[in-house]
């Protein structure tokens, strides 16, 4: 199988977190003498990747950010012009893109801070509603029936979202997240969040194992922050977005799940979850899944400008309606440096 992309990043490369963290407090406080944006217990904004996971702090995501009165705003995305060729007597052609972007606004509120967020993707528009050809994906459906070999468009609102973190201590923080579409707390970040996949233009094949539940119409999730140390529980509407890519899918919170992060350095994150699905797939709907994760992801700077990151994750799902466990396992690496011109891959 082959895929050739050309494209261009909305926003530019970033470099290392401790780099860009310092070139924005200076930026910001000759643009502004509002105070920056802290998290309680310490935690640095830039950790956060999708919902409320976390990524090292010795790397960062692409970004742009500035202040506009008492915000701080940051905007990230990709669009990529691709050929999809995968070959074989299951394989097909497709020219499409693949794309999204994210706006984020921060700001102090009370003792704590608030976070609006919304992502957004016309993946529907630009690769169909069966989305685009992947040997071996599994885990889809469209019309109500299961396909193979695809890998289904992003709902037009991945996330819609509001996080706030409240100090209760010096040491501890209480973080509360609620989104319309959203991410509950199961697993590490979703592949175009993490800096190891961020560049990966497809889906991983262990997607529906490993971070599948990232659109999510319905979550809430509290959280307790202890330095580097945070605990989560999330209620969330555990169904598979359906093939209108356009609206939002709102179901009884009927799923629940558990996670706990842990970031002991600055170049390490340390993840394990379990949660309880109900009725995911609309083609399968009497059955619901249990999914057990763990993810450790490790990052430094390079150079002022270039980055390493790497991720190992590991899935399992059991069914309610047949034996055993399946298992999935991903190793991802990425070395990234700043750039803001048009880019080329070939897979």
């Amino acid at each position: 199988m082959r895929r050739l992309a050309i494209g261009a990043m909305v926003a530019s490369a970033v470099a290392p977190a401790r780099v860009r963290a310092q070139h924005d407090a200076h930026d910001m406080s000759a643009m502004s003498d509002k105070p920056m944006v802290r998290f309680g217990a310490g935690v640095p904004m830039n950790r956060f990747a999708s919902g409320t996971s976390w990524i090292p702090d010795a790397v960062s995501l692409p970004s742009q950010s500035w202040m506009a009165g008492d915000w701080h705003l940051m905007a990230h995305g990709y669009g990529f012009l691709q050929f999809d060729h995968q070959s074989g007597p299951r394989g097909a052609d497709q020219l499409g893109s693949l794309n999204w972007g994210m706006l984020m606004a921060s700001r102090p509120l009370g003792a704590g801070a608030l976070q609006l967020r919304t992502m957004l993707s016309v993946d529907a528009q630009t690769v169909g509603g069966t989305g685009y050809p992947l040997l071996l994906q599994t885990g889809e459906s469209y019309n109500g029936q299961v396909i193979h070999d695809r890998q289904h468009p992003h709902d037009a609102f991945m996330e819609v979202a509001a996080l706030y973190d409240h100090p209760i201590t010096k040491d501890f923080a209480l973080e509360l997240y609620v989104a319309p579409s959203g991410e509950p707390a199961l697993g590490p970040p979703a592949f175009m969040h993490r800096p190891s996949s961020v560049d990966d233009l497809a889906a991983p094949l262990g997607h529906h194992w490993q971070d599948a539940s990232h659109v999510s119409f319905g979550v809430a999730t509290a959280g307790l922050v202890w330095h580097d140390l945070k605990i989560e529980a999330s209620a969330f509407n555990g169904r598979e977005p359906d093939q209108n890519r356009w609206n939002f899918d709102f179901a009884p919170l009927q799923s629940y799940s558990a996670r706990v992060t842990a970031n002991p350095t600055p170049n390490w994150s340390l993840t394990a979850g379990f949660g309880f699905i109900k009725s995911p797939e609309a083609a399968d709907a009497g059955h619901s899944m249990h999914r057990a994760l763990t993810a450790v992801q490790y990052g430094r700077a390079l150079s002022d400008d270039r980055q390493f990151a790497a991720a190992v994750i590991w899935g399992g799902m059991s069914h309610s309606d047949r034996p055993g466990v399946l298992h999935s396992i991903l190793a991802d690496p990425e070395i990234r440096a700043r750039r803001s011109a048009p880019m080329m891959a070939a897979h």
